[in-house]
């Protein structure tokens, strides 16, 4: 369901799939140098939420998406600023036989050479000053 070359982080189906066999939830840098967020509901249905920054080559981010399912918010930090929010009607659906990935797809697709630093997953929705600690510990604010 992504656009994504490389993926960021995949809840990717791996058959037997009541939604399809593909991305549920998946953030990834497409071809053109953005980033990009996907979450499927219902059968084929995408969200899709692509913040309007563009990344040089070669350089590191720190990069946090943030999902609020209360407000309905997609929002987007990179070095601990933050760069844009989407709004979506309907939560992510299906994910019943699914795998979580990190610096792949199901397929392990890539867009060239990528290195991913440390990972950090959280049940709750960060605060702007806890993005902006966990950049500053990255030293890339």
């Amino acid at each position: 369901t992504s656009s994504a070359n490389f993926y960021i982080f995949a809840y990717q189906g791996v058959g037997l799939e009541t939604e399809a066999t593909n991305g549920q939830v998946t953030a990834g840098i497409t071809s053109s140098r953005t980033l990009n967020w996907v979450h499927e509901y219902g059968a084929g249905n995408n969200v899709t939420y692509t913040p309007p920054v563009t990344l040089n080559i070669g350089k590191p981010y720190h990069v946090v998406f943030t999902k609020n399912s209360v407000s309905k918010n997609i929002s987007c930090y990179i070095n601990g600023r933050f760069v844009g929010s989407g709004v979506y009607t309907n939560e992510p659906t299906g994910g019943t036989n699914c795998v979580g990935r990190i610096g792949s797809s199901s397929n392990s697709s890539s867009a060239g050479t990528v290195i991913i630093g440390p990972v950090a997953l959280y049940d709750k929705v960060l605060s702007q000053a806890e993005i902006w600690e966990h950049a500053v510990a990255a030293k890339l604010n």
